[in-house]
């Protein structure tokens, strides 16, 4: 996985973690911020296959 790849992913579940343990805007968890919740995880999982083809469409340019 690419270095840029990985990095998305990791804020993106530190995002997802800081959520889940109440720090984020000084609410309580709304049906809003569950969507917002499910969102962050979806980019972390489209993000990851990115990355993930990323790294193939370059292994596949590279001669043998």
């Amino acid at each position: 996985m690419s270095h840029g790849g990985h990095a998305v992913q990791h804020e993106v579940e530190h995002q997802i973690e800081h959520e889940q343990h109440g720090h984020g805007d000084g609410h309580g968890a709304k049906p809003a911020d569950n969507q917002k919740q499910e969102d962050r995880a979806l980019i972390a999982v489209i993000a990851l296959f990115l990355a993930f083809s990323e790294t193939l469409g370059k292994s596949a340019q590279t001669p043998r």
